[in-house]
């Protein structure tokens, strides 16, 4: 009788196939909406939009900006939602496959400035 093994052997990309799975197509499709908004923003400002690439300080400095000027296409004021919404799906973006990025910007220290630009940035919005 041949022994079976008891664990399968798994690829880094079987791996990452199966993480991306875990949240829906939707939650995918909002995560990349995210990330597009910030991709639009550094190239509007004439920077790579390479943002997944960023060092953690150059990231953190972005998103204090992209917070404070965050605006619809129309150019009107977000809802506060929306701009948490974006905060949290660019969050996810980082933390997916293929990047799996061991940062958080809503928790790490390293970008306490940007949220901080987030909350007053949402705090003038309900004072309007």
């Amino acid at each position: 009788m041949a022994a079976s093994k008891r664990f399968a052997d798994t690829s880094s990309e079987e791996i990452a196939n199966k993480r991306l799975k875990l949240n829906s197509q939707n939650t995918l499709r909002a995560n990349k909406k995210c990330a597009n908004i910030l991709k639009s923003y550094l190239c509007e400002k004439d920077q790579s939009p390479d943002f997944e690439s960023l060092e953690v300080n150059e990231l953190a400095k972005q998103l204090r900006k992209v917070y404070m000027g965050l605006r619809k296409r129309d150019g009107g004021l977000n809802k506060t939602t929306s701009i948490e919404s974006i905060k949290s799906g660019l969050n996810r973006y980082l933390h997916s496959p293929p990047y799996t990025l061991n940062i958080d910007i809503v928790k790490d220290n390293a970008f306490k400035d940007a949220n901080k630009n987030c909350s007053v940035c949402k705090r003038m919005i309900r004072n309007l």
